[in-house]
């Protein structure tokens, strides 16, 4: 919910708040698209007279090895996309946990359903229940597109893929367990960002898996990249990483370093993979083998950890047991001087690589908080968004209660939280 109100107009959602990149209508400014070769200098702006004052950012291209890496330097403007549309509404909606477009479908993955919605959001068709039957799910975690008229849905309890067409006709399903020792599918929907943790090729998927195993601060749960040869039904671990320490108190578990390093990761729709951990702004992206090809860096300060971090309030934690368990972990909990640089990563439609920051909005913002004073939550959050070749193309606010899922050139889609709790169906203008 934003702070400072909502206003609903044919279908669309305005935010009351002056935009980074024009009045106070709420209305974005028409502005051309910036592509920028990766050898040019960058200039994202929202006019001359709103750039005098500020730096122009540049990028810098070395290589090391066979890896390209790209480090952009200076400020940018940021461009403010301030009005969602609703384009679905509907009791039908319970739990969303991932959105796909394809072509002029919006396909809505559902818990234990698939609804598929007209690009302006008229409701089509919905598909599937609970159950463990063909075409039947029992938790759905990734809806992606194989070729250009199949859905690939994943079931990760009934351990299968299943495909339909695009008007929501079964196909059939193949065989998807899980590899040996990695239980978790990394992809579960995210405050903020959308489930990309599986591609589906031709033959098998790209997947990224988390091992579940949480001893009490004695080994990093490990993030594996894997393989999944849907024909033979067979795993296989191509790489693994080391993410965070857990600690625990009664059922509740959290990260020992509060900000340290984790696995943040995404996956192109042609089979590049992005991974970094947020405490240095460089996202290496590789191709399916794991042969690193580019790697995008920004020259950024990350913002300071404060007081509200350091020492959260938790006599507002409306739960007594959870509040007891908390005060324990945050005693022994690790803490740095500054928050990650990102804690989320997606790939859009064209293969843009979507990088979500963190800056001084934050800095007072107990993770621990958020669900309990959602006032905390500031109202808008702010992405880099980088070009094919590793140039950053612009840095754009999103209103917090929207959750991007895919983007194509022209607009944003995702989940809106409402001000009622529900949660609908959204788009956004790209504002550039």
């Amino acid at each position: 919910m934003w702070k400072h109100g909502t206003m609903l107009r044919d279908r669309r959602l305005y935010a009351g708040r002056t935009s980074a990149c024009g009045d106070n209508s709420g209305k974005l400014s028409e502005l051309p698209r910036i592509v920028a070769a990766i050898s040019s200098a960058i200039v994202v702006a929202c006019g001359a007279e709103r750039s005098e004052g500020k730096t122009a950012a540049r990028a810098e291209v070395t290589r090391v090895g066979d890896t390209t890496i790209v480090t952009t330097y200076g400020e940018v403007v940021p461009r403010a996309a301030d009005e969602v549309e609703l384009l679905w509404r509907s009791p039908e909606l319970e739990n969303p946990v991932a959105l796909l477009h394809a072509g002029t479908r919006i396909v809505v993955a559902d818990r234990d359903r698939v609804h598929l919605l007209a690009d302006d959001g008229e409701h089509l068709r919905t598909v599937g229940r609970a159950g463990e039957g063909p075409g039947e799910f029992l938790y759905i975690v990734w809806v992606g597109r194989l070729g250009q008229d199949t859905i690939a849905v994943h079931d990760a309890v009934n351990h299968r893929l299943s495909f339909m067409t695009r008007n929501g006709d079964y196909l059939g399903f193949a065989s998807m367990r899980p590899p040996r020792s990695y239980a978790n599918p990394l992809n579960a929907k995210e405050r903020g960002g959308p489930a990309r943790g599986f591609v589906a090729v031709d033959g098998g998927v790209i997947s990224f898996w988390r091992d579940g195993v949480f001893s009490d601060g004695s080994r990093p749960t490990r993030t594996a990249l894997v393989w999944t040869d849907w024909v033979s039904d067979t795993a296989t671990v191509r790489r693994t990483w080391d993410g965070e320490r857990w600690i625990g108190e009664g059922p509740i578990v959290v990260p020992r370093e509060l900000f340290g390093p984790r696995v943040i990761s995404a996956i192109a729709s042609d089979g590049r993979v992005a991974v970094g951990n947020g405490t240095d702004y460089c996202v290496t992206i590789e191709a399916t083998n794991g042969v690193p090809v580019r790697k995008v860096c920004r020259n950024r300060t990350a913002a300071p950890v404060g007081d509200g971090i350091r020492s959260p309030d938790l006599r507002r934690v409306r739960s007594a047991p959870r509040r007891e368990a908390l005060e324990v972990l945050v005693r022994r909990q690790e803490l740095p001087r500054r928050l990650p640089h990102f804690d989320r990563l997606f790939f859009d439609e064209q293969g843009w690589l979507w990088v979500r920051t963190l800056g001084t909005e934050l800095s007072e913002v107990s993770p621990y908080l958020t669900h309990d004073v959602p006032s905390l939550v500031p109202d808008y959050r702010m992405w880099d968004v980088y070009d094919v070749g590793g140039a950053l193309v612009a840095t754009i606010s999103l209103p917090s209660n929207f959750e991007p899922q895919t983007a194509t050139p022209a607009r944003i889609y995702g989940f809106v939280e409402l001000s009622s709790g529900e949660v609908a169906i959204g788009a956004l203008a790209l504002p550039f």
